[in-house]
């Protein structure tokens, strides 16, 4: 997981998708959210887990509140 702003995640780029030569296997058109943690809330963190394919990579964008 990586520590990150809480909110909001969605897909900016997915070098997955079939469009840049991918298998596919994320579907861009999820909306990622941040798991709490009492120990990151102070800081407005929280945990975004993600599956990420072999060999690819993602960048997300925090969804404006």
């Amino acid at each position: 997981g990586f520590m990150v702003k809480q909110g909001a995640y969605d897909y900016v780029l997915n070098t997955d998708a079939q469009a840049f030569g991918g298998k596919g296997f994320n579907d861009d058109s999820i909306r990622h959210f941040t798991i709490f943690d009492s120990m990151l809330s102070r800081d407005g963190k929280g945990w975004l887990k993600l599956y990420l394919p072999v060999r690819s990579a993602c960048v997300l964008r925090r969804v404006k509140e």
